[in-house]
């Protein structure tokens, strides 16, 4: 009878212990999934005929950062889901210099931030210097249209909340169709 007993309580340890594992995997995703959405949630604001102003844009992307902070998962997705996090602190930063009293302190402040913003995006940096080509100007951004910047930038981050999104895609069909069959046994008609 304590066999029996062993047996089963072992049964139901590997059971339990089974179950725990397969909430932790939906929660990982779902923190994930979270994240992208949030992504989603403020490529929505942005995109709105009226915009998106730099005090709600600010404040989305505080709670957008809360909510990719807690993500966990599959890798390639997390990489670009704070990829485009990262970009969207960039155009912040970028678009925060307006504050700055005095059009030189505010260009000065607009190219200390398309530094950062060339070094993450050098696609953005070919744009910029290609438009301000032969023109003599004392900074790069007093050539360059502060919407344009900001939309150049929001066009990257996109992107990168769209890899994310096919990343993840996959990985739930796949994790779908791996429950359904069984994980990776390989099933015959003929065992």
């Amino acid at each position: 009878m304590s066999i029996f007993i062993t047996y089963t309580l072992d049964a139901l340890v590997a059971k339990k212990q089974h179950r725990q594992a397969a909430i932790n995997q939906q929660q990982a995703p779902t923190a994930l999934k979270a994240a992208i959405e949030a992504l989603r949630v403020m490529e929505i604001k942005i995109g709105q005929d009226y915009g998106i102003n730099q005090k709600e844009y600010a404040e989305t992307l505080a709670q957008t950062l809360l909510i990719i902070n807690q993500a966990d998962g599959n890798h390639q997705a997390l990489e670009a889901v704070q990829s485009a996090a990262k970009g969207h602190q960039l155009a912040l930063q970028f678009w925060q210099c307006d504050r700055t009293i005095g059009y030189k302190q505010m260009h000065q402040c607009r190219d200390k931030a398309l530094t950062s913003v060339f070094g993450k995006y050098p696609q953005i940096k070919a744009q910029a210097l290609a438009a301000v080509e032969g023109e003599n100007r004392p900074s790069i951004s007093t050539g360059l249209d502060k919407e344009a910047v900001l939309q150049a930038i929001w066009n990257q981050t996109s992107s990168e909340t769209s890899t994310a999104i096919q990343t993840i895609s996959k990985t739930t069909t796949t994790q779908q169709l791996s429950s359904i069959f069984g994980g990776n046994q390989q099933r015959t008609l003929y065992q």
